[in-house]
């Protein structure tokens, strides 16, 4: 549950700050190109006490910003010629004049982009993407079951998820954030696998771990690459 929205400034980067409310017991953040996501338990039911969390976890973002500036992108991932979309490579054409739709062509691999990209154009470039895409990781996510967990699979699905990569209910629905989508294909399968696990230990036990490793052994490098360069992946 999304608990408030702020917007702070670092290096001269505006970054909005969404407080999520979910059942879990750790604190946790996530930082991409121009958002942060943070997440509270939701036992924690006092306003001051969110509060109190929340502050503390703020500060602590806030540090390793200032710290590690190349964790503020001023560059995003629409601002390059090429979107690389479950290893497929779009280039993205912007049009300069005129008003114009974005605009996925999926046989033509080519991404048309207004010249002043607004969050409509945006709102409208993820919902293409996941129409054009969830067929294919619908595949790829009951193939990677049938050989590992072997699970029963409700339903696949992608969302615009800014706070998490991944999900998975006790009813089997896995669910993929959009901005997964970006991410090398080997990534994509570790996120598949672990949300898949996920549906044997609904948790992150050592066992829950040992199973991630069994089924997909540079889970490691995927974290990895995830903490290091996983806010290049949103826009």
């Amino acid at each position: 549950m999304l608990y408030s929205k702020e917007v702070i400034s670092i290096h001269n980067t505006e970054k909005e700050v969404f407080l999520y409310l979910k059942k879990t017991r750790n604190h946790s953040y996530r930082i991409t190109a121009n958002k942060i996501s943070m997440t509270l338990p939701s036992v924690y039911k006092n306003p001051e006490t969110i509060d109190k969390h929340k502050n503390e976890l703020l500060e602590k973002i806030k540090t390793l910003l200032v710290a590690q500036p190349k964790w503020v992108n001023t560059e995003h991932i629409l601002d390059f010629p090429r979107l690389t979309i479950v290893n497929d490579e779009y280039a993205l054409i912007r049009k300069e004049e005129g008003i114009y739709k974005v605009e996925l062509l999926v046989n033509q691999k080519k991404i048309y982009l207004p010249f002043l990209l607004t969050d409509n154009d945006k709102s409208r470039l993820s919902k293409l993407i996941i129409q054009a895409y969830h067929k294919k990781i619908d595949a790829r996510v009951r193939y990677i079951n049938a050989i590992t967990t072997a699970k029963t699979i409700t339903h696949v699905t992608i969302k615009n998820n800014q706070s998490t990569w991944g999900l998975c209910s006790s009813r089997g629905e896995i669910t993929l954030s959009l901005h997964t989508l970006f991410a090398p294909l080997w990534v994509i399968d570790y996120i598949i696998v672990h949300e898949l696990c996920h549906l044997e230990h609904h948790d992150h036990s050592p066992r829950f771990w040992s199973l991630v490793e069994r089924f997909y052994p540079k889970y490691k490098l995927a974290k990895k690459f995830l903490k290091e360069r996983g806010m290049e992946l949103a826009y």
